[in-house]
């Protein structure tokens, strides 16, 4: 058995199953557990802060890794947006290694889609810089959901079956709405049907593989954008996944 532990830090665990010919115990789990070592780095490479309100804030806590504790007091954290924020908070004591760090996002962020990045640093310079990326989404006036949606194609039949994935673009204010002007697949592989579902506030997007997406030897993504008269957001997307499978 052996174990690679390239991409993974900090704790770690595999259950393996044992096949075998003992009548009793044909059949047995193995809970294989490590601690793979990092000199300096955060625990995970990304922080997802989930779906945030326009106007409301939220903290998340990520861990970054310190094998030299006696360098705590050097390590340093800053991020590439002016609306997020990252500050180390006080050790508990109980492991030097282990350094908490705050995330937070600041309530004027713009709706859309985050994408940003958090980095560490050690003054001293002697280990490379750290980075974790923060994701999430802002919710503004107007909503998608879901904001992805998969396909699958079974590539034995001669002709597809019409596999339907609806995506609804939603008021999420009491006292606003919004018009949608168009829908457009950016690749061309989606047939689409819009319906309003009740004016101003919800539309309906139905959408399925055309027959460009037939011909597709391979699997491939995707974005559909919305066009609305939204001020803030005058363009919303979401994506999607064909994926080809042979029954």
């Amino acid at each position: 058995m052996s174990f690679n532990s390239g991409g993974r830090k900090g704790h770690t665990s595999k259950n393996v199953t044992v096949e075998s010919n003992d009548p009793i115990r044909p059949r047995t789990t193995l809970s294989i557990s490590a601690f793979v070592e990092v000199e300096f780095g955060f625990e995970t490479n990304t922080i997802n802060i989930g779906r945030v309100r326009k106007g409301e804030s939220i903290s998340k806590t990520a861990v970054l890794l310190l094998k030299d504790v006696s360098k705590r007091d050097l390590v340093e954290v800053s991020t590439n947006s002016p609306h997020i924020d990252a500050r180390i908070l006080e050790s508990n004591g109980r492991d030097e290694g282990r350094i908490e760090v705050e995330v937070s996002v600041r309530a004027k962020m713009s709706p859309g889609r985050l994408n940003d990045m958090i980095t560490a640093r050690l003054t001293d310079e002697s280990q490379p810089a750290a980075t974790m990326r923060v994701v999430g989404t802002i919710i503004g006036n107007v909503e998608v959901t879901p904001e992805a949606v998969h396909f699958t194609i079974d590539t034995s039949q001669v002709v597809m079956d019409q596999e339907f994935r609806d995506v609804k673009v939603i008021s999420t204010e009491d006292d606003a709405s919004f018009k949608l002007l168009g829908v457009e697949d950016t690749r061309n592989l989606l047939t689409i049907e819009v319906d309003t579902l009740t004016p101003g506030k919800q539309y309906l997007i139905r959408t399925w593989p055309n027959e460009n997406a037939a011909q597709l030897r391979r699997v491939v993504s995707g974005l559909v954008k919305i066009k609305t008269d939204d001020t803030e957001q005058p363009e919303l997307s979401f994506s999607y996944r064909i994926i080809l499978r042979r029954q």
